[in-house]
């Protein structure tokens, strides 16, 4: 019920995208309504049940006391003495087993408060340390796990050619022509370029990757795709992590340890906020 009502919480505030690709929250808000009306009706059937079970030993209660000692379950009154031969002999009260313990209630009002204390606790939670995007620090450390962020799969179709490239190309699509064409076919390209920083150690002193985090299908298999940049002072000015706009025009790798063939050397940066929607899809 908890995790339903944070599925739905997150999509009102336009947030669940930063877990999930757009294409899914249709079909997550869909199960998360389906899994907080289970939880709602199996609550209210809980209480039902123990309302009926309280009312059923009420009235078994009043049922005992109704009988005189000498009416049998008809109602009929017994002329005979309890001691008479002829009187029905008298049942013997039922007695738990020597040993035996009737299941102990979890009281319904105990169960509503502690459901009521841990909703608000994730409540607590989700406004001390709202949702945020993935990180430059992952960004880092997925991209040295992969080898380089220029040759990580982005689970779109393979650009290998510039006239694949759509009319506004990201970080992304550039990344994936420089993977997978060779570099004369982005020498002399300008391109306008939105990302953050991340600066693996081995290239740090020659510059950094600008990169955005590219997600297939949910945040656990966002990859960080990005382009080299050439600017040995970069970090005078900027921090790791800062989004930047670039503008320049890919040039031959001058012998830097990029392990791309062509590297974006700047013409103009400017540094912006991260967008409303930081992921490439």
């Amino acid at each position: 019920m908890i995790l339903a009502v944070a599925t739905l919480w997150l999509a009102w505030s336009n947030l669940l995208t930063f877990f999930i690709h757009p294409r899914y929250v249709f079909f997550t808000v869909e199960m998360a309504l389906l899994a907080l009306l289970a939880s709602v009706w199996a609550i209210w059937r809980g209480i039902h049940e123990e309302d009926e079970e309280h009312g059923h030993d009420h009235s078994h209660h009043d049922h005992a006391h109704h009988h005189g000692p000498f009416q049998n379950d008809a109602g009929q009154e017994n002329t005979h003495g309890p001691d008479s031969p002829l009187a029905p002999p008298l049942e013997a009260p039922l007695t738990p087993r020597a040993g035996r313990r009737e299941p102990r209630q979890f009281p319904t009002w105990l169960a509503g408060a502690s459901s009521a204390l841990v909703i608000a606790a994730v409540a607590g939670m989700v406004l001390v340390a709202p949702p945020a995007p993935l990180s430059a620090t992952l960004a880092s450390e997925r991209a040295l796990a992969g080898g380089g962020v220029g040759e990580r799969s982005t689970g779109k179709a393979v650009i290998t050619t510039l006239a694949q490239l759509p009319d506004e190309a990201t970080v992304g699509d550039w990344a994936q022509l420089l993977a997978n064409a060779p570099a004369e076919e982005v020498l002399g390209q300008k391109p306008v370029l939105d990302g953050f920083i991340i600066a693996p150690e081995e290239i740090a002193d020659h510059g950094y990757y600008l990169v955005r985090f590219q997600i297939a299908c949910c945040a656990v298999d966002a990859l960080p795709v990005g382009i080299p940049v050439v600017d040995p002072a970069w970090r005078d000015k900027y921090a790791e992590g800062q989004w930047l706009r670039v503008s320049g025009e890919f040039t031959p790798n001058p012998g830097m340890p990029f392990p791309e063939e062509a590297v974006l050397t700047p013409s103009a940066v400017e540094t912006i906020d991260e967008p409303e929607q930081p992921y490439l899809f």
